[in-house]
């Protein structure tokens, strides 16, 4: 429930914040029309990275060039030497006062100590920064003229983040070490891909120190996915003022999307940032600035990606497609296949060779061990070399072979016997190590059984390896017609 008893108390609040907000840019007018130099507010912007412009740009948070209008000076709660007013100067404050101390919920949000000695210069305080930074938005979006449309949208959003309980958002999780040909694309009505403008960058960039350790990758990414009908809880108006816990997110669409980023493409990839967009609310003045709200930094990427400026693979529309498809397809109540997109992006994520060959292996084993009785790795080998087959990407005996030392080094792992760094395999040519391998059988098999649903392990060896059988039979039929001829 809303801190105000109905959507009219709301209104009430809506036009009292109104009344005092063109005062108090009227008060500000006056001041800038007499003279009055206004203090300038920090201001990030991109730089050259090593004297080179490259294709993806460093961004330097530390610069303070071309700042803005700063307001929040010029006024304050009591006498300060340098405050032009007091809060109590603006015309309609005393009124928001009085409304706020009838509504117990929004005073505690204001101040969730009732006990507090302090509580009225508190909330005091917070009707004087809801005030100007409503000011401040409304005269950098639109100049010193008063447009009550216009005013009335930049009050609403400030004061509907007083008023809700619950605000809502959209996720914005800058893509690392993958770009896309395309500007954007959609998932599914809820999930879409953008890409990043220079502001939406500068928004983004988390704040240092916490981002010392990671923007080397952070560095790399050029587009977001965007996840909508979101909520964040909104306890207190001073707990805007903390920086957000590093803690995981539970959101399976968000696992998905790289899920199927991995089915797709060989790169490593992943996410670092959770940014927060607020949607029909705000609590702060972003000037020129999309608003977004630093949230977690939680890496959820390959270990084995490197920083750089630039993304590792930038996808054609074509496979953007195939990467919408396969998120699509994931989206499958079959047990396999989901088992088989998390075990993909788990072992992207591992830190341990062990942990990474296991649940690479679970994976495979997932889509084709089935449950017909016979030896796990001589079913694993055979209809791993025939799906590969059937995609025409390599030839099955070696498939077969790679297959099987696989699988015989994950039971060897599985058992402490060896590393998983212990064995490596011949593919197209190519030497891999076997956790490799295993990657690329992995993406193969659920890249076919995305496209495929009904390619389960019964279906492999009736269409696939059945069909080889006949035309085998077939084959060997012909010969055998042709020597009794010749003969």
């Amino acid at each position: 429930m809303p801190r105000v008893n109905s959507l009219s108390d709301r209104d009430t609040l809506v036009n009292l914040a109104l009344i005092a907000t063109k005062d108090v840019i009227d008060k500000l007018k006056t001041l800038k029309d007499s003279g009055h130099k206004f203090k300038k507010t920090p201001a990030r912007k991109f730089s050259e990275h090593d004297g080179i412009q490259p294709t993806f740009r460093k961004i330097e948070t530390s610069s303070y060039k071309d700042g803005y209008d700063d307001f929040g000076s010029i006024f304050a709660f009591r006498e300060q030497w340098e405050a032009k007013y007091r809060y109590t100067d603006i015309e309609g404050f005393t009124e928001i006062l009085e409304f706020a101390s009838q509504h117990e919920e929004l005073m505690r949000f204001l101040n969730l100590n009732s006990e507090d000695n302090n509580r009225p210069h508190l909330v005091e305080i917070s009707v004087g920064e809801l005030l100007t930074t409503a000011s401040a938005q409304y005269i950098f979006d639109n100049g010193w003229e008063v447009e009550d449309d216009k005013l009335h949208t930049t009050v609403e959003k400030l004061v509907n983040w007083w008023v809700l309980p619950d605000v809502p958002i959209e996720l914005v999780v800058p893509i690392l070490n993958v770009s896309f040909e395309v500007d954007h694309f959609a998932l599914d009505n809820s999930t879409r891909v953008e890409r990043m403008s220079d502001d939406l960058k500068l928004s983004c960039w988390p704040s240092r120190p916490r981002v010392n350790d990671h923007e080397t990758v952070q560095r790399m990414a050029t587009h977001v996915v965007i996840l909508s009908h979101w909520t964040l809880p909104n306890l207190s108006a001073l707990g805007w003022m903390f920086t957000t816990k590093d803690e995981p997110i539970d959101a399976p669409t968000l696992d998905r999307f790289f899920q199927a980023l991995s089915t797709i493409i060989p790169e490593p990839s992943g996410y670092l940032q959770v940014a927060y967009r607020p949607l029909g609310w705000s609590h702060t003045f972003s000037g020129p600035l999309p608003e977004i709200i630093q949230g977690p930094l939680i890496p959820q990427h390959s270990s084995k990606m490197k920083g750089a400026d630039e993304p590792g693979r930038i996808l054609s529309t074509d496979e953007t497609l195939l990467v919408q498809q396969a998120f699509t397809a994931l989206q499958s109540n079959e047990k396999t296949i989901s088992i088989a997109g998390q075990r993909l992006w788990e072992a992207e994520r591992r830190t341990s060779d062990v942990d990474r060959i296991i649940d690479l292996c679970i994976g495979i084993e997932a889509l084709v061990s089935g449950e017909s009785p016979g030896d796990t790795t001589y079913k694993i080998s055979v209809r791993t070399a025939a799906v590969l087959a059937d995609l025409g990407i390599n030839d099955p005996n070696e498939v077969m072979k790679a297959a099987k030392t696989v699988y015989a080094l994950r039971s060897a792992v599985v058992h402490g016997r060896e590393k998983p760094s212990a064995a490596e395999v011949t593919l197209g040519g190519e030497t891999l190590n076997t956790i490799d391998a295993a990657r690329y059988f992995l993406r193969n098999l659920l890249h076919a059984r995305l496209r495929t649903p009904e390619l389960t392990p019964d279906q492999i060896d009736a269409r696939i390896i059945g069909g080889a059988l006949a035309l085998w039979q077939q084959t060997s039929t012909e010969r055998s017609a042709d020597e009794s001829t010749t003969i």
